[in-house]
């Protein structure tokens, strides 16, 4: 007759007391190696198909721009492309045609990042000065205050 076998606290596993898994920690380490199997033998499982493809070149009336190594941000909401080049954003629109140009000046600074809110309005990070500055501004960059930046490093503020 043959007597089942019974199993001991490492439940998860289901493992017999008769392959000698009688050890919390050997139940945990069995467990992982076979989590480390399954993961590296089995394919990921991904929640759709990401696909990139080519549509156009960004251009302004002149041409296509040579960026290099642009920065690029994007707007749903109004389908415009954010590209941070040096120190300027430049302003694309659906088709990637530069439709504005937000140049750093004497009072932003060197524009290192950009972010557009939920509200429309854009965040330019800038650096003037060696003072790195967080500016509000409407959608086409035009000035409408700063937003403190509290807790810095000395050599970040002021």
């Amino acid at each position: 007759m043959i007597k089942p076998a019974t199993i001991n606290s490492c439940s998860l596993m289901a493992f017999p007391v008769r392959y000698g898994l009688r050890s919390n920690l050997l139940c945990k380490l069995v467990l992982a190696t076979v989590m480390l199997v399954m993961t590296t033998i089995l394919p990921p499982a991904y929640a759709g198909e990401l696909k990139a493809t080519f549509i156009h070149k960004l251009s302004d009336f002149s041409g296509a721009k040579p960026f290099n190594a642009a920065l690029l941000k994007s707007d749903p909401v109004r389908n415009e492309v954010y590209a941070i080049n040096g120190d300027s954003v430049s302003v694309f629109n659906a088709s990637g045609m530069e439709v504005y140009r937000i140049e750093s000046d004497s009072s932003i600074g060197s524009i290192i990042d950009v972010v557009v809110r939920s509200d429309q309005k854009l965040v330019l990070l800038a650096n003037k000065n060696s003072r790195v500055q967080l500016l509000l501004c409407n959608y086409r960059g035009e000035r409408l205050g700063e937003i403190p930046l509290k807790g810095l490093p000395v050599e970040y503020g002021d």
